[in-house]
C-alpha cells in the first residue's frame, strides 16, 4: 500500500500528540530493524540454527513424548 508523501505527511499532521509518540516508537522500530533478512539465514535449514538441539543432552527430555505427558500430568 503506498500513499503519497505529501498525504502522510498531512495524515501525520493531524496527528495527537500521543499518537506522535506511538508513531515516533513505531519509526525507531523501523528504522532498527534490517531492510532485508540476513543473507546467511534466507534457506537455511531448521536444524542449523544454534538453539536447535540445545536440550541434547538433558537426560530427562532423551524421551520427549513422555515428557511432555508428565508435565501436564503434572500441570
Amino acid at each position: 500500500m503506498s500513499q503519497d508523501p505529501n498525504t502522510l505527511v498531512e495524515r501525520v499532521r493531524n496527528l495527537t500528540p500521543r499518537q506522535m509518540d506511538m508513531l515516533a516508537h513505531i519509526l525507531d522500530a523501523i528504522e532498527s530493524a534490517p531492510a532485508e533478512p540476513a543473507p546467511d539465514s534466507q534457506n537455511r535449514s531448521f536444524t542449523d540454527f544454534a538453539f536447535c538441539g540445545m536440550w541434547a543432552d538433558r537426560e530427562d527430555m532423551k524421551d520427549s513424548i513422555q515428557w511432555v505427558r508428565n508435565l501436564r500430568e503434572t500441570e
